[in-house]
């Protein structure tokens, strides 16, 4: 028993460095190019997020704290955490193996083990402001309240994204006691609470089997149209797409930050220039990625020539709209401070590096970050 789950928990810790890394795949290199380009007032402006979320969960902390303010701390908190963690359930929760591990003589305890040590790994840049207000408090108080903090909203993360909604009702209360002034007794409970209630949910017989539902005749059209590329997207690549656009948003956040903190005689940010760079590294690989593991899954169909011509429209089209649709939302926002040339320019790289991927040009994982570098150089006017 104690060697199978420990193998389970071997191959859940695989499933997720596996996952995260198919999910960067493309973009590490492009995050390490672009650290030595973004001038140092986005990096100081970031620098400035983390300390302002460190000062609002600060609040949580001060017992004279109006009380709506400490709610709205915990629902921002909530939101936040629960976003993340559902942009990473695939790599955290595993959830497609989740009825095959059920057919095992598996622990409750060791699936909840697993899950809580993911979920934790999960919250990922969370954990600056944390351990920057753990350090500068110091106190075993305010560290307890943190501590509870993390552990009722990470309880009801998991009872949420496991569709245990009931169970997740006693966590998010807890979680809501802490607007009360922070007394180790309300917060020992709350913790005991959610703790509690995550632990039913991991009980056999928590939850009543899901009907399967009939999709309607439009999508059933798509799906038939699209050689099966459209559902294997939603299901299979969605996590895959929703991280590489977080990068494309974080990139445009964090231009309109330093925009809205710049002097009015500074220079711009150029919007346009970053998004365009970081939307050509990140969503080129899409196509190639989408193409192969369509053939590679769907192998009793890779022969026909029809199921290739039916996949190719959305196989290439989809990456583009999305590539097109960040550098319109990113030119909204620009006021026309980028050089003209500028989405051509990164329409062409992307293209180019649709076209290395799909050939297999393995130079391509580093001469497309290389090439957007120098073009951020160029176009941004660092050089």
């Amino acid at each position: 028993m104690y060697r199978m789950s420990r193998t389970y928990y071997q191959l859940r810790r695989l499933h997720f460095r596996n996952t995260i890394k198919a999910w960067l795949r493309g973009i590490d290199k492009a995050l390490l190019a672009f650290a030595g380009v973004l001038p140092i007032g986005i990096l100081a402006v970031l620098a400035v997020f983390v300390l302002v979320q460190a000062e609002a969960l600060r609040t949580l902390l001060r017992a004279e704290a109006p009380i709506e303010q400490r709610l709205a701390v915990i629902v921002a908190w909530q939101f936040v955490t629960f976003v993340l963690l559902r942009a990473l359930r695939e790599a955290v929760l595993m959830p497609k193996a989740r009825a095959f591990f059920s057919s095992l003589p598996i622990r409750s305890s060791f699936e909840l083990q697993s899950d809580f040590t993911f979920a934790l790994q999960g919250y990922s840049l969370l954990w600056a402001p944390l351990g920057w207000v753990a350090y500068t408090t110091q106190t075993i108080q305010a560290w307890l309240s943190l501590g509870v903090l993390v552990v009722a909203s990470l309880c009801a993360n998991l009872a949420l994204l496991r569709a245990r909604p009931w169970h997740s009702l006693p966590a998010l209360a807890a979680l809501l006691t802490l607007a009360l002034p922070p007394r180790p007794p309300i917060l020992f409970g709350a913790a005991a609470v959610a703790g509690l209630a995550l632990w039913r949910s991991y009980l056999p017989g928590s939850v009543r089997a899901a009907k399967p539902s009939r999709a309607g005749a439009l999508a059933e059209r798509l799906s038939i149209r699209s050689g099966l590329a459209l559902p294997f997207l939603a299901h299979d690549l969605r996590s895959n797409v929703l991280v590489r656009l977080g990068f494309i948003a974080a990139t445009l956040a964090a231009c309109l930050l330093i925009t809205t903190l710049r002097t009015h005689d500074a220079a711009g940010t150029r919007s346009l220039v970053f998004v365009g760079a970081v939307a050509a590294v990140t969503l080129y690989p899409l196509p190639s990625l989408w193409r192969s593991a369509l053939l590679t899954r769907l192998h009793f169909l890779a022969g026909q020539a029809d199921f290739v011509r039916r996949i190719r429209p959305s196989v290439y089209g989809i990456p583009a709209l999305l590539f097109g649709g960040a550098l319109l939302v990113a030119a909204c926002f620009d006021a026309g401070e980028s050089a003209p040339a500028t989405p051509a320019i990164f329409g062409t790289l992307f293209v180019a590096g649709v076209v290395a991927a799909r050939c297999g040009v393995q130079m391509a994982s580093w001469l497309m970050p290389l090439s957007s570098f120098v073009a951020v150089l160029i176009l941004g006017g660092i050089l």
